[in-house]
């Protein structure tokens, strides 16, 4: 009995490690082509070394460019911006107002560290403060939902080894992740 348990352990890891490696792949591909749908890929990571929760959101650029001179109310240029430090700012208000981690109910506070341009894409850097490795991870992501009603967020979290992902579509922006 204890094989067939731990074969069908082993089933599930790898069923998942495939899944993974499948969404990436069309995320990839997704985020290659031309722009005919809105997405954002939010990947975090527990650092054991460093106790912290690593990651990035992506996004396109035009998207969160229109979201934000919407909000502001003001040109927004992500690409040529004059001010790095003042676009880091205004990037750091958004996605604390979007993205919040909590555990058991508290939230886990993280920084931006800093972003960069790929193409049509901006890859945000985010790094909590230190914590310990999740049980339980509740993830809001509420990413250009704001104007754009087909947007979908997805969210890629691995922590001791161990990866899960969850398709977010509008308006759902919770998922609860248990380790």
């Amino acid at each position: 009995m204890d094989s067939y348990l731990r074969a069908r352990e082993m089933h599930l890891q790898i069923n998942s490690i495939l899944k993974t490696v499948v969404l990436s792949l069309l995320i990839f591909t997704w985020f290659s082509m031309a722009h005919p749908f809105y997405l954002s890929v939010c990947d975090l990571k527990y650092n054991s070394a460093s106790k912290k929760l690593e990651g990035t959101v992506k996004v396109f650029c035009n998207d969160l460019e229109d979201a934000l001179k919407r909000l502001e109310q003001k040109p927004v240029d992500l690409i040529h911006s004059i001010n790095k430090s003042e676009t880091i700012k205004l990037l750091n208000t958004y996605l604390k107002n979007r993205l919040q981690l909590k555990e058991n109910g508290k939230g886990i506070p993280y920084e931006l560290l800093g972003y960069e341009i790929e193409e049509e894409s901006l890859w945000i850097y985010i790094e909590s403060q230190t914590c310990t490795p999740p049980k339980s991870l509740n993830i809001e992501n509420s990413i250009l939902y704001d104007f754009l009603k087909e947007q979908m967020n997805i969210i890629n979290l691995e922590i001791a080894g161990v990866k899960k992902s969850w398709k977010l579509n509008f308006p759902e922006k919770q998922v609860l992740f248990e380790f």
